[in-house]
C-alpha cells in the first residue's frame, strides 16, 4: 500500500498522484535554515541523520511508482501534470496502456 502517493487504475490509462511531493522540498527546507537559527550545536549531529534516514524512506517509498513512470517514458505513453511544489495541484503521471 502506497503511502506517498496514490495509483488509479482504469481500462485505458494508470494515474499515479504524488500527493506529498512539496513536503520534501520543505524538509529539505528546514534543514538547511537550521545551522542559521543558532542552534546547530544543540541539533547539529541529530539533524542530518534524520534527513538521511527521511531521505532513505522518502526514495523507498517512491521507488515502484519511479519505476513504473520511467518504463512509460521510454516508450512515450505518460503525460505529467500538476506542480512538485504544490499541495493543492500535485505532481501526476498519466501513462496510457
Amino acid at each position: 500500500m502506497p503511502i506517498l502517493y496514490t495509483r488509479r487504475e482504469t481500462d485505458t490509462e494508470i494515474v499515479i498522484v504524488y500527493k506529498y511531493h512539496a513536503a520534501f522540498y520543505l524538509v529539505l527546507l528546514a534543514v538547511l535554515l537550521i545551522p542559521l537559527t543558532g542552534s546547530q550545536e544543540k541539533f547539529g549531529p541529530i539533524v542530518p541523520a534524520l534527513f538521511v534516514l527521511f531521505a532513505i524512506f522518502w526514495i523507498a517509498g517512491h521507488w515502484a511508482a519511479n519505476q513504473e513512470v520511467k518504463r512509460a517514458m521510454k516508450t512515450g505513453n505518460v503525460t505529467i501534470h500538476g506542480s512538485k511544489f504544490s499541495f493543492k495541484n500535485p505532481f501526476t503521471f498519466t501513462i496510457k496502456k
